[in-house]
């Protein structure tokens, strides 16, 4: 037997030409051909004809897609017409059935593809020049097209496993292209997540620079990844109905990987929030706290990870949620028995959060260290010192502690003494008073309720003492030193234009005889008289 007589003879188990179904078959297909082209046609004529329309050039592309599918699809129903109503014995059922789904599928391909091939078109005519938008174009294309070859191959090999489940259960050629085509298609999605995405992201950016459009990548980019992972589970889990114990695990790392996407996706979302209202708190014209925020950052985190841990437990154990509840508040009291510090530390950041004693960025003294927040943990502060070193207190002595917010003060005082000397004469102590007094008149920084203060307030065993105070504002400490610098210098060239010495510490001793002689002192073979 030749191989026309045996396609002729599977043409005639598949078809009943008793009937005249063949004929008939033929006849609705070829009408079903014709009424399509013709719509085909007036309507490509018409969109044509309006030169104007802006998407007009689309439409018709994507028509012809469409039509393209038509086409395919009118030869899956003339399959189907002729095909007799007795039962094909296996294995030349599935072939039947095969060549069916595959020229339904080969349909859908080309007209996808199509559909593809439309889209880059019109978007490059668009947009030309834009490098963003043909690199996309350019590399998302045959990956795009890749991608739907092995989905679409995919759901042809489910449908005839699940048509013919029980013939084709204990056949390992369908479960080894089940498990090829799944790896495949999980290869081709991850290209698709690490080389497209970031295609699709600069074209956002170009074309839509405000908005969620510029989170589109750190929205989606990872929790695609674990999508891809339950994609390739679904896929491979008909292969693994004999398999009880493997079918059950499978079933519990798609449960798991699509929890853990869906969590992913509403934490990038309220990163994104958080973030948001991260930059505003910077600004000097809100009411936001920054260290508020970024603990409400860290307390949201670990809510996700408790719900993600949560909801594996409970796919995993299959207990209900009233059960997990109850050992979870069992096991909660052991360990805030066993965490007792760790706990105490925690409600001092919550202490530290509701009284705001400090925030990141404010210098602080406090257990005896200078320094500024660096950072406000559910354990501890961090603190990096004036000398640059980083201390780490425990947010329990923070809570209890007495500190000095130097962050915070309005202004930066200086209080100093100017000595002068005794032989100093009423009218150049009073000379010396006024200068300082002119000097600091009205000066640069002061606060208008905190003027400067001069006074001649004390006689020391050595000078005559003159005090000087007074507020710099705003308290940047540099421009503090500046300005002090300038009073300083102005203090000494006025002082010595009027004749006015500095004091510093000198000591007198009178020697004399009882004769009232001169005193001779040898010193190192030196005569002293």
């Amino acid at each position: 037997m030749n191989v026309f007589d045996y396609l002729y003879r599977l043409l005639i188990s598949y078809s009943n030409f008793e009937n005249d179904s063949l004929l008939r078959a033929g006849i609705i297909s070829a009408s079903i051909f014709l009424l399509i082209e013709l719509i085909s046609f007036l309507i490509i004529k018409a969109a044509r004809k309006k030169q104007k329309l802006k998407y007009s050039a689309l439409i018709i592309s994507l028509f012809q897609g469409f039509r393209i599918f038509f086409r395919f699809l009118i030869v899956y129903l003339f399959l189907i017409g002729i095909k007799s109503p007795e039962k094909a014995m296996y294995p030349v059922s599935i072939i039947y059935r095969g060549i069916e789904l595959a020229v339904l599928n080969i349909g859908s391909i080309a007209a996808i593809m199509k559909m593809i091939q439309v889209l880059k078109r019109r978007s490059i005519e668009s947009s030309i020049g834009t490098t963003a938008s043909g690199k996309l174009k350019t590399t998302s294309e045959k990956g795009i097209s890749l991608i739907v070859i092995l989905l679409v191959f995919s759901m042809y090999i489910s449908q005839l496993k699940r048509e013919f489940s029980y013939e084709l259960k204990t056949e390992l050629w369908i479960s080894s292209i089940v498990i090829i085509n799944s790896v495949l298609l999980m290869m081709a999605l991850f290209f698709a997540v690490e080389k497209i995405l970031p295609r699709i992201q600069n074209y956002l950016n170009t074309h839509f620079p405000s908005g969620l459009a510029k989170y589109f990548l750190s929205i989606v980019a990872g929790p695609l990844k674990i999508f891809v992972i339950t994609v390739f589970l679904i896929l491979i889990k008909p292969v693994m109905i004999e398999q009880a114990k493997m079918i059950d695990v499978v079933v519990k790392l798609i449960e798991i990987t699509i929890s853990a996407s869906i969590i992913w996706i509403l934490s990038n979302f309220v990163e994104i929030f958080i973030s948001r209202l991260s930059k505003y708190s910077e600004l000097d014209t809100n009411s936001l706290d920054k260290t508020l925020i970024e603990m409400i950052r860290m307390i949201i985190r670990v809510c996700f990870i408790a719900a993600f841990l949560f909801l594996s437990i409970r796919v995993l154990t299959g207990k209900p949620l009233t059960t997990l509840l109850a050992g979870l508040g069992i096991g909660g009291l052991a360990v805030a028995l066993a965490a007792q510090d760790t706990l105490k530390n925690f409600f001092g950041s919550i202490m530290i959060m509701t009284d705001k004693p400090f925030k990141v960025g404010e210098r602080i003294s406090v257990e005896g260290y200078d320094g500024v927040i660096e950072s406000i943990g559910f354990r501890s502060t961090r603190i990096r010192t004036l000398t640059g070193n980083q201390v780490v207190i425990p947010n329990d002595k923070v809570a209890q502690a007495s500190i000095e917010n130097i962050g915070r003060r309005q202004s930066i005082r200086r209080l100093t003494n100017i000595n002068i000397t005794y032989g100093t004469t009423p009218k150049k102590v009073e000379k010396a008073l006024s200068i300082i007094r002119g000097i600091l008149d009205n000066h640069e920084g002061m606060l208008p309720d905190m003027p400067a203060r001069v006074f001649f307030n004390e006689f020391n065993a050595d000078s005559l003492n003159i005090l000087v105070l007074y507020w710099y504002s705003p308290p940047d400490y540099w421009e503090f030193m500046r300005f002090t610098e300038e009073v300083n210098l102005k203090i000494m060239k006025m002082f010595d234009a009027e004749g006015i010495e500095f004091a510093f510490p000198t000591y007198t001793t009178y020697l004399e005889q009882e004769d009232g002689k001169s005193i001779k002192l040898n010193i190192n073979d030196s005569t002293i008289v």
